[in-house]
């Protein structure tokens, strides 16, 4: 089981190394402060930004390339099948273009956070499960008490990721952050 786990981790690892090597294109987010960002392709980015009427939204998709004046989220997943390509897109989530002077907030989520959530989320679900078969077999609980455990350990173990590896914007473009693609 420990092989196979340990397995597993590095695979996505390794994959998560080797997908951030090819590096097509990149936006950089300076601060004047001197701190940068940069998002690269396969990145994720979580954005809060000016709509087309003005009204703010909210973002999170794939980095797949920015031109001078705006980066392009979304997915380069091209389905075959026509209903797949309309949910894709009734859903907004093909591509997305947003300019960069609309982007009011933004955080960047990379390869090796996204694994280290699913990774933490895998564990959690189960050493909880190894814990409550080991509470059900001692105290024979009942199904209802089973259900309700089930049900406080999935809400506790999602509270726990979204607390320790939040997706919203964390970065504000009015304190002093700038934006520009490097090619």
């Amino acid at each position: 089981m420990h092989k196979l786990l340990f397995t597993l981790v590095f695979s996505f690892l390794l994959f998560g190394f080797f997908n951030s090597k090819c590096i097509a294109q990149q936006v950089q987010f300076k601060n004047e402060q001197g701190k940068t960002i940069t998002v690269k392709q396969g990145d994720q980015i979580s954005l809060f930004y000016n709509g087309y009427l003005g009204q703010k939204q909210y973002h999170n998709a794939d980095f797949l390339y920015s031109t001078d004046s705006s980066i392009v989220l979304g997915t380069n997943i091209q389905p075959k099948n026509e209903k797949n390509a309309n949910f894709l897109l009734l859903h907004n989530m093909q591509k997305k273009e947003i300019l960069f002077k609309d982007i009011l907030a933004f955080r960047r989520i990379s390869i090796g956070r996204k694994v280290l959530s699913s990774t933490i989320q895998f564990i959690s679900i189960m050493s909880f499960a190894v814990a409550l078969s080991e509470i059900s077999d001692n105290n024979q609980l009942n199904f209802g008490q089973s259900l309700l455990y089930s049900l406080a350990g999935g809400i506790g173990i999602s509270l726990f990721i979204n607390i320790a590896l939040p997706d919203n914007p964390k970065y504000t473009m009015s304190s002093g952050w700038q934006v520009q693609t490097i090619k």
